[in-house]
C-alpha cells in the first residue's frame, strides 16, 4: 500500500520544473535577462536554491553556461517566472537574493 501511494505521489508531483519555464540555452538566458521582466529561480544540489530578479548582476552568463550548458543541468536548473510571487510559490524553500531584496527596498522607499 505504501509503495503504491508513493508511486501515485511521484507521478502527480513534478520533481523538477514546477510551473517555471526552464531556461535551456544561452540564447534563452540572454533574451530573458535583456527583456528585464520576471524572476529566475536557480535550483542547486550543493547550495540553497535562490530567486533573482532577471536584472540582478548575480545572474552571470558564465555561471549559466557552466551549470546548464557545460554540466547539462546535472546540479540544478534555471527557471523563469513572471513574478516573484509565482517563483516563491513554486520554489517555497528558495531564498531571496540579498542584492535583489536591497534594490526592491530602495524602490519602495522612492515610491513612498
Amino acid at each position: 500500500y505504501i509503495a503504491k501511494l508513493h508511486l501515485q505521489l511521484v507521478s502527480v508531483i513534478p520533481m523538477q520544473n514546477p510551473s517555471g519555464n526552464e531556461i535551456k540555452t544561452l540564447e534563452e538566458f540572454k533574451s530573458i535577462t535583456s527583456e528585464g521582466e520576471g524572476f529566475i529561480a536557480i535550483t542547486d544540489k550543493a547550495n540553497p536554491d535562490r530567486i533573482h530578479s532577471v536584472t540582478c548582476s548575480r545572474l552571470r552568463e558564465d555561471w549559466f553556461v557552466e551549470k546548464i550548458v557545460t554540466n547539462k543541468g546535472k546540479s540544478g536548473l534555471y527557471l523563469w517566472y513572471p513574478s516573484s510571487v509565482a517563483a516563491q510559490k513554486a520554489n517555497s524553500d528558495a531564498l531571496g537574493c540579498a542584492k535583489c531584496d536591497e534594490i526592491i527596498k530602495k524602490i519602495r522607499q522612492i515610491k513612498q
